[in-house]
């Protein structure tokens, strides 16, 4: 009982161990200044600011009227492909009576 009770407190000892040590591991030191933010990163000359993003620009009201516009195209362009073969059995007939 002695032998299993010191190998469980060894290995709560260890678990313990290993999730404190890496939470006690902080750099020494006083108070660090923040990171400095996007748009102070930006407004400088510096390698970094090629990287940085372009400026929002609002999309026009055209390009919210263009894809209304290609549906309404392709239901157009299925309207009269479905017409057209629809009457074309007539477009035969009156070949064949043109041709008489």
């Amino acid at each position: 009982m002695v032998k299993r009770l010191l190998g469980v407190l060894l290995v709560t000892s260890f678990v313990v161990g290993a999730l404190i040590v890496p939470a006690l591991a902080t750099e020494e030191g006083g108070p660090e200044a923040p990171p400095p933010n996007i748009d102070e990163i930006c407004a400088t000359e510096s390698a970094s600011s090629q990287f940085c993003p372009e400026e929002y620009v609002e999309p026009s009201f055209f390009q919210w009227l263009s894809v209304p516009l290609l549906v309404v195209a392709i239901v157009m362009i299925a309207v009269l492909l479905g017409a057209y073969l629809y009457w074309q059995p007539k477009f035969a007939e009156e070949r064949r009576a043109k041709q008489r």
